[in-house]
């Protein structure tokens, strides 16, 4: 976990989420970004790009907990038949390691 604070209101932080098959000793790394929304304003006003959601999780409250129960909910409505349709569904919300 990375973390980038200006005040409470401007928040950016980085967190790696290790996720792996059930048995498995391996695991792959999904990315999220909890931004407030103030942060991403200030993102958006220096810049003439256009950001992408995914990835984002966009709180004005930071909260570890209230983050860490959302990715589990993500990861939660993500079962899927095979660990390759897991990974394309978590890869909807997140960033996979593969894809960096």
């Amino acid at each position: 976990m990375s973390e980038e604070w200006v005040d409470l209101e401007e928040f950016y932080v980085c967190i790696d989420a290790f996720i792996g098959e059930v048995g498995s000793k391996g695991s792959e790394v999904f990315r999220f970004y909890i931004v407030s929304p103030k942060w991403l304003l200030k993102a958006l006003e220096n810049s003439d790009e256009i950001e992408l959601g995914r990835g984002y999780l966009i709180t004005s409250d930071y909260s570890i907990s209230k983050v860490e129960y959302r990715i589990k909910t993500i990861i939660g409505n993500c079962q899927k038949t095979s660990w390759d349709d897991v990974i394309h569904a978590i890869s909807r919300y997140a960033i996979w390691e593969s894809e960096q």
